[in-house]
């Protein structure tokens, strides 16, 4: 069997097996690789053991790491393997079960998902509503908060076994969210006592996109991202425009997208380059929210809503050459009939 390396799963160090995988076993003496197989494990956790003529047998690897489970099959083998080096597992596929999911949804009742599903991949779902509370999930008996998960603990965002069971929790502490990605509608965050601007945004999972954040309001004050919230508070997330004004001697001034990175010479191509009448010294960019323009380097690289212009020289270079043309064939003229 000829098996692909996207084939084969990177699962993270938490990842226990479960009944239904479909794993992948290599088995290697000190020189060369002694047997491959794929195999599923069965319902009740266990795992067979096939090498050549031996009676197949079964081992109980449920539950366990990958590489836990390559040490206990290890140990198996060496019993019918002489020198043998190594073992290793790989996830083909992972096994597919039902949890249950109830309270602030739209749709409760069994979800089916996979062993490599995260709790968190389920709350931000369609199915759950908003008003929801994500710091008081009853995951089984206990109470976890999915943004402590998202902080990197991931006792709280673990994940899903099979018969799981999920209760989202109403809530009426929230903070809501209009302007930059609320898509002309208010939408509410959840609450929790000490949180700031930045957090909200973070609970948003805008933080990535902070730079297109011209300024925030709260209750008709401009504020930081440090700024203290209250229950109740709305916050209005003013962004930066997301174009680049390109005007002056181009070919075809323009607004053109805004994108991290690109130079004030990238979007005066972007809008046909230079005429023949522009003077590539003098580029000017006004600042969003500005009336004063600076002259920029080549490799300057603006912000959103920023204004590039490219200024005019007054003869071009052909220009300049036919004016010298015409004055010295002027002056020869005026020697030759005039003597002078």
């Amino acid at each position: 069997m000829i098996l692909l390396l996207a084939d084969i799963i990177v699962v993270p160090k938490d990842y226990t097996i479960n009944p239904g995988d479909l794993l992948m076993v290599s088995v290697y003496s000190r020189k060369v690789k002694v047997s491959e197989y794929n195999a599923y494990v069965d319902n009740r956790g266990y795992f067979p053991l096939i090498l050549g003529g031996a009676k197949p047998i079964s081992v109980k690897i449920s539950g366990l790491t990958l590489d836990s489970a390559s040490k206990v099959l290890l140990k198996e083998f060496s019993f019918f393997v002489k020198d043998i080096g190594d073992v290793s597992l790989n996830l083909l596929k992972p096994s597919e079960f039902f949890v249950y999911l109830y309270g602030n949804v739209q749709r409760a009742g069994a979800v089916k998902v996979n062993s490599l599903t995260r709790l968190s991949d389920l709350i931000f779902s369609d199915n759950v509503l908003p008003f929801s509370s994500l710091s008081r999930i009853k995951l089984n008996s206990r109470e976890v908060s999915i943004w402590e998960g998202l902080r990197g603990n991931l006792d709280h965002n673990p994940l899903l076994k099979d018969g799981d069971s999920i209760f989202i929790p109403k809530t009426d502490r929230v903070v809501y969210v209009v302007g930059f990605t609320s898509g002309g509608f208010v939408k509410p965050v959840e609450y929790e006592d000490g949180d700031d601007v930045y957090t909200v945004i973070w609970k948003l999972g805008i933080s990535s996109e902070i730079y297109r954040i011209l300024k925030v309001v709260v209750g008709e004050k401009e504020v930081d991202l440090n700024h203290k919230l209250s229950p109740g508070d709305t916050i209005f997330l003013v962004k930066f425009p997301n174009f680049v004004i390109v005007t002056g001697e181009v070919k075809e001034p323009k607004k053109v997208e805004f994108e991290p990175g690109l130079t004030v010479i990238d979007y005066i191509n972007l809008a046909g380059g230079f005429t023949e009448r522009a003077n590539r010294r003098a580029i000017f960019v006004k600042r969003f929210g500005d009336e004063r323009a600076f002259r920029v380097p080549p490799d300057y690289q603006p912000s959103p809503g920023d204004a590039i212009t490219v200024s005019r020289v007054y003869l071009t270079y052909s220009e300049i050459l036919s004016t010298l043309s015409f004055i010295l064939t002027f002056t020869t003229f005026y020697r030759v009939f005039f003597g002078r």
